[in-house]
């Protein structure tokens, strides 16, 4: 008989009966649902959850102070990060506005490891795991929605990163889990649905590319031993002869092949514009190799390399499109760290990955595939864009990451943590 833990839940410790929650784990409870429904789709609904759970740790602190989940290596590795970013922000900027955002743009450093005790502290988490879901399948909805209503589709468009991330992450989490689930072909059908919506219903490269490593990824834990590197190789192949009567998957296709065979970038297509990104970078990494320019100061490093690389050509500067001429995001998070910080802070960053893999290693089998594929997932994206400092992936991540490695510790302990007043 195969376990049955909820909606793709991973197996966790027996859940408190609901008759007996308290007050508090009733309110951490939706606070945590609101911002599962609203992590892969509005970045105001994760922040007014992110307000409410900081209320809330007030009365929990003795309880998450307890659990001391900084120190997990990979929560605490975060946060030590978040500190070299604070600390190098200062050093550049001072007690400025422009300082507190360039923190402000990493807090899912911070929030991770309250989140992660938070979790742990939650009488059902599978609650967490369902809004997840449902917020998930409502975007999904409206993507295909969006096909027919140009206003929806245009609103949807500035969401097409996150969107093809979350979708093709919860995917393979739902093909994992399908694995160990009384009824496999449910969440089966929820993954494929995901999956046909990456490809179909969602403009965006990053889920194209990110469901193409899952799917192998998929192939490999799928497959026997001897037949695990054809499945790598032969189930991408198949999702990209599915993908091929995609119009939107062969228009980009189209596109990256014509900008990736000019030398000099084409500022008319997203290929040629990242080509022009990744030159720019490469100059100011030449230039500021250590420390970086200050995470804070990318856009007006940017902008003065761009002048100094078209000095000679005002009318080519002038048809630069302003908005990626003068960018403040090199759309590549490792780069991102090294220009913002220096080596110091990409290897923190790396080191930061590096410990999240080696829990999910230490894990059992279930958990063991889920995070480290939500980690390859995140650590593959950040190649294509500044996953960690653009909010709305930074969320999912985060939040994901936070509850499996919470589902984890409280597999190793087989006991729910139990939530103490101020007085205890």
């Amino acid at each position: 008989m195969k376990a049955d833990y909820g909606i793709g839940a991973p197996a966790i410790a027996p859940v408190k009966p609901r008759a007996d929650w308290t007050p508090i784990e009733w309110a951490l409870t939706v606070v945590l649902a609101v911002f599962g429904f609203f992590a892969t789709s509005s970045s105001a609904g994760v922040a007014i959850a992110q307000g409410l759970l900081l209320l809330l740790a007030i009365p929990l602190w003795p309880s998450i102070r307890r659990l001391a989940p900084w120190k997990s290596p990979p929560m605490g590795c975060g946060l030590l990060l978040l500190a070299y970013i604070a600390v190098h922000s200062l050093g550049f900027n001072g007690w400025t506005r422009v300082t507190w955002h360039s923190i402000n743009r990493y807090q899912e450093l911070f929030f991770a490891p309250l989140m992660f005790a938070l979790f742990q502290l939650l009488p059902d988490r599978r609650v967490f795991y369902r809004a997840l879901l449902t917020g998930a399948l409502v975007l999904a909805l409206l993507h295909w929605a969006g096909l027919w209503l140009p206003r929806l589709a245009g609103f949807l468009e500035s969401r097409r990163i996150s969107a093809g991330f979350a979708f093709a992450v919860l995917a393979f989490m739902l093909l994992m889990q399908a694995r160990t689930h009384a009824q496999p072909w449910r969440l089966r059908a929820l993954a494929a649905f995901f999956a046909i919506t990456v490809l179909f219903g969602v403009n965006g490269r990053t889920g194209y590319l990110v469901l193409l490593l899952l799917v192998a990824a998929a192939g490999w834990l799928h497959s026997p031993k001897r037949w695990r590197w054809a499945a790598c190789v032969v189930m991408p192949i198949v999702v990209l002869g599915i993908a091929w009567s995609s119009g939107a998957v062969q228009n980009r296709l189209h596109e990256t092949l014509i900008g990736a065979q000019t030398d000099e970038p084409d500022m008319t297509t997203s290929t040629g514009i990242r080509k022009h990104m990744l030159q720019i970078a490469g100059q100011l990494v030449h230039a500021h190799p250590m420390l970086g320019v200050g995470f804070g100061n990318y856009g007006e490093a940017h902008r003065e390399a761009v002048k100094s690389l078209y000095a000679d050509d005002a009318a080519a500067y002038a048809r630069l499109p302003h908005t990626w001429a003068f960018t403040d995001n090199p759309h590549n998070e490792y780069l991102m760290e090294l220009l913002g910080g220096g080596i110091p802070a990409l290897l923190l960053f790396l080191a930061w990955l590096g410990l999240t893999l080696r829990e999910a290693l230490r894990a059992d089998t279930m958990h063991r595939a889920l995070l480290a594929g939500v980690c390859l997932a995140f650590a593959f994206g950040c190649l294509f864009n500044s996953l960690l400092m653009d909010f709305g992936e930074g969320h999912l991540y985060m939040g994901l990451m936070a509850w499996l490695l919470a589902c984890m510790a409280q597999g190793r302990t087989k006991a729910r943590p139990q939530i103490r007043p101020h007085s205890a």
